[in-house]
């Protein structure tokens, strides 16, 4: 139960290096309006280090905007 809880309040760690979570990157593309990877890396002051999560992250980017089509007719 206590892992549940702690995922929906974090979520999943994607970065481990940055310590980025599925939830900050999802964030970072509503609120931030990030497009790219490295928008989102800008925009969480981080950077790639091992890049071992650059395509989780890329993936992340485009589950959310088919999700949220209207945050690509904003643009």
């Amino acid at each position: 139960m206590v892992i549940i809880i702690i995922y929906v309040v974090i979520g999943m760690y994607i970065c481990i290096c940055n310590g980025i979570t599925d939830t900050q990157i999802k964030h970072t593309i509503t609120e931030n309006k990030a497009r790219t990877a490295e928008d989102v890396y800008c925009a969480l002051e981080a950077c790639f280090d091992c890049g071992a999560c650059e395509d989780c992250v890329r993936e992340i980017i485009e589950q959310e905007m088919a999700k949220n089509l209207d945050l690509v007719a904003a643009e």
